[in-house]
């Protein structure tokens, strides 16, 4: 879990003496700024390369929210900022690869011209496209180039004006290019005309029932109010106490200090939901939460050698209390003294990162196609064949019984592979890689753990 390669930060200036990368000017105290992060020339790990918010889009290519652990620490307002901006540059990217510059030209075919696409002698007229920065281009037949592009959507914007030696065609070849084009046209104006009419039906809706929210708005504006509340409290801290007294306040409500957690964020956490029992797991490590995996970790160890892996979204809570030399402080006058608190609340899914599984070979039954894809998307690499460099596979759990995969499960049981469900990417959405493999495991026999 901590061996998750990251690959940018968001974070507030801890102190003045951060400098840009880009524009070389010093980041201030308590300003949002963004890193990218790269391999250290001195020790195996990745170090921060801060940059302002403005700068950074110059440098950082930034394709999910994803890629920015621990975004949910930051106040609400930027949070929403990053994410626009983030999905206004994956916008202008697919516009951009959608609407690439495409050379394209026509002539009419020679004796040898074959389709790139079907492999079939061009019969009247030839497509040639090439992209600007590439030097070769592909040929294709008139019916396959319509087919291939249209999908993508190069043909939106395409004119007879734009096409190379268009006018060197004979006038029926002419005729026969317009007539698509012109069919391609009336086609997206259709669409365009049903999504128009489709929105304007979905707000005569919600304007006739008044004000109605999906799930997923009520879920964003109760994590809006929860992050709002939540730096009301922080500010207040921070404003009222020195870190002396915000210690003493953890130390009175049986909270260890330790370096896995930001002492204003805990307290805050202490004050807002409840201060955190110790874990059941190890019975003695301190609970602290995570935004990067959406629920409570343990910071303590199993033993000299093991680190404690429990996590959970429902840990247990006490009761807040102020000690007697802290009570005459003008904000903690100011909190509830019925000792009632709020429960988080948590968002339903979670983004994936993208080399969560970097470094684990799989080996996945072969008629889950979906499966394999998302493994790839997610660093996991596939391995053909049950060899010694597999450590998981991934089975359905019903095909573990078959007769036609008792090959399969011979070998796993061999080799001490272990194996898990189908629903183990599925599972990775909400929990940390190890709950995810011990809630999936579906061996039966003596396997080797995997290391996460």
């Amino acid at each position: 879990m901590n061996n998750i390669e990251w690959k940018f930060k968001a974070e507030y200036a801890k102190s003045n003496r951060s400098e840009c990368r880009f524009c070389r000017s010093k980041i201030k105290y308590n300003e949002l700024r963004l890193a990218i992060m790269v391999q250290s020339t001195f020790f195996d790990g990745r170090i921060p390369t801060w940059y302002h918010y403005d700068c950074f889009w110059y440098c950082g290519k930034v394709l999910s929210e994803e890629d920015f652990p621990g975004l949910d620490n930051l106040r609400w307002d930027d949070q929403e900022k990053i994410r626009k901006r983030i999905q206004d540059e994956c916008n202008n990217e697919a516009a951009t690869k959608s609407d690439e510059m495409l050379e394209i030209s026509v002539d009419q075919p020679i004796r040898s011209s074959l389709c790139a696409l079907c492999r079939k002698k061009v019969q009247s007229v030839r497509m040639h496209v090439r992209k600007a920065n590439q030097k070769t281009r592909k040929s294709y037949d008139i019916d396959c180039f319509f087919n291939t592009y249209d999908s993508v959507h190069v043909l939106q914007n395409l004119t007879v004006d734009k096409i190379i030696d268009f006018h060197l065609l004979p006038v029926d070849c002419q005729q026969d290019i317009q007539n698509r084009l012109q069919k391609r046209k009336i086609k997206i104006d259709s669409e365009h005309e049903k999504k128009k009419k489709r929105k304007e039906e979905e707000e005569e809706t919600s304007n006739s029932k008044g004000k109605c929210f999906t799930t997923a708005e009520k879920e964003k504006e109760m994590l809006n109010i929860q992050c709002n509340k939540f730096w009301e409290i922080k500010d207040n801290l921070r404003n009222n106490l020195t870190k002396r007294e915000m210690e003493k306040l953890l130390l009175h409500n049986g909270q260890q200090i330790t370096r896995k957690f930001e002492i204003t964020n805990h307290l805050a956490d202490c004050i807002m939901f409840g201060p955190l029992e110790p874990c059941p797991a190890c019975e003695q490590g301190q609970l602290f939460f995570s935004s990067r995996f959406n629920s409570y970790l343990c910071g303590g160890n199993i033993s000299a050698w093991t680190t404690c892996k429990y996590s959970t979204q429902k840990p247990g809570r006490k009761k807040f209390t102020i000690p007697e030399l802290l009570s005459d402080n003008n904000y903690l006058k100011c909190l509830p003294k019925d000792g009632e608190h709020s429960e988080r609340f948590f968002s339903s899914r979670r983004p994936l990162v993208s080399n969560l599984l970097k470094g684990i070979n799989f080996f996945i039954q072969p008629d889950l196609h979906d499966v394999k894809k998302n493994i790839e998307k997610l660093g996991g690499t596939i391995v053909a064949q049950l060899t010694s460099k597999v450590m998981l596979a991934i089975f359905s759990e019903a095909s573990l019984h078959s007769e036609s995969y008792s090959n399969f499960v011979l070998k796993m049981s061999e080799k001490r592979i272990a194996c898990v469900s189908e629903s183990f990417v599925d599972q990775l959405q909400n929990i940390p890689l190890h709950d995810a493999l011990a809630k999936c495991k579906i061996n039966s026999w003596d396997a080797d753990s995997v290391k996460a």
